[in-house]
This record gives structure tokens, sequence and C-alpha cells, in this order.
């Protein structure tokens, strides 16, 4: 679905893909949105249960991805930053960032790559 003037709704896909060889356990999304003066304006954090309901499962199998398409509705948003948190199969952290720009008229796309520590 492109954007939609009318109804300020973008849709876009959120790809988390693990390529280390280690699963991981997804333990938040955060989401930061930010206005047109480049302001944080608005935060949405995932936990465990969350990221359950949006993408089935917060586990992430060892060299696989899941994903889910997102509804965004925002007059003054133009950029969010994600932040994913997990833990890996060896018990390292991982943490990595992804960005998505709201253009008019088009789709967004983010893909994040989670790697962890061998």
């Amino acid at each position: 679905m492109p954007y939609n003037s009318e109804t300020g709704e973008w849709l876009f896909s959120v790809i988390l893909s693990e390529s280390n060889g280690v699963g991981i356990t997804l333990t938040s999304i955060r989401f930061d949105s930010y206005n047109q003066e480049e302001q944080l304006y608005y935060t949405q954090i995932l936990y465990e249960e969350d990221i359950i309901d949006w993408f089935g499962s917060n586990y992430l199998p060892a060299s696989s991805s899941i994903s889910n398409w997102i509804y965004y509705k925002s007059a003054e948003k133009i950029y969010d930053i994600l932040t994913v948190t997990g833990v890996d199969n060896n018990d390292n952290p991982i943490k990595t960032t992804g960005k998505v720009d709201y253009l008019p008229k088009q789709k967004a796309f983010l893909g994040v790559e989670l790697r962890s520590k061998n």
C-alpha cells in the first residue's frame, strides 16, 4: 500500500535477519520517532511479548529472518530510529539500529541485520 495523502499512512516491512550463524532471543525493539524539526517526539518500545505478537516469535534462529508489515500514520513524523536488542545462544548481548525515512507518496523499507559474537 503506497503512502495515502488522505489518511497519512505509510506501509513498510521490518525484516530482522541473523547472518552470523547463532540464534538470537529478541528482548526489545524500540521505535524513536522524530518530527520535521528533527526532535524526538515519541518513543514506542516492544518487549518480548509484544515482539511475539508482532512477529509470531521473539526467537530468531541462526541464518534466518522474521518479518512483518507495519502501517504508520502521522502528520509530523519524518523518520524513525529502530533499536533492536537481544541475547544470542552463546549469551552474548546484541544491539543494532536502523533508520526508516518517511517520504511522501512512497513506501519505506527497513532491513536490519543482526550479528552475534561467536
